[in-house]
């Protein structure tokens, strides 16, 4: 994610480095492994930890159908 805004704030310096940051974090694959420590965190608010939870299952379902 940290390239991922890096990148950002190089190829579109007009946009706000939060909204860069959003974006990067939007466009960052997740893993389960890694989001653990977010989805367990009490500090994060219980909507995002939710949102990450429900995409992390999307994403594992869409890997389990035939192609």
């Amino acid at each position: 994610m940290l390239s991922g805004w890096l990148v950002g704030i190089w190829l579109f310096p007009q946009v706000p480095p939060l909204e860069l940051a959003i974006l990067a974090t939007l466009l960052a694959p997740t893993d389960a492994a890694l989001g653990k420590a977010v989805v367990s965190n009490p500090k994060v608010p219980a909507s995002v930890r939710e949102g990450l939870n429900v995409e992390s299952g999307l994403r594992r379902a869409r890997e389990r159908l035939p192609r």
